[in-house]
């Protein structure tokens, strides 16, 4: 067994991997885990939770393949939004 200079603590002697195992071990390596630990405090801590993106002012927008909206379709829109009437809305 070595001893670590610095804080004490005991080592293994370890003979080095071969090429094989180490490529393996390497293409396994992954920071899933940690994503997931770290996602997990983000939804305990709802300040922190990433906003959920929402897209619907498109569906004042957006012109479909029948030339309408979808909410003109729907019947509560009378005409096509533009981008800058949302932007500058007074």
């Amino acid at each position: 067994m070595l001893q670590d200079k610095f804080s004490g603590a005991k080592l293994r002697d370890r003979k080095p991997l071969d090429t094989e195992r180490l490529s393996r071990l390497v293409d396994a390596a992954t920071l899933m885990p940690v994503d997931r630990y770290f996602m997990q405090i983000r939804r305990d801590l709802m300040m922190l939770e990433r906003p959920v993106g929402v897209a619907s002012y498109y569906n004042w927008i957006q012109v479909g393949e029948s030339g309408l909206t979808p909410a003109e379709r729907f019947g509560i829109a009378k005409g096509k939004i533009r981008h800058q009437d949302i932007v500058h809305y007074d």
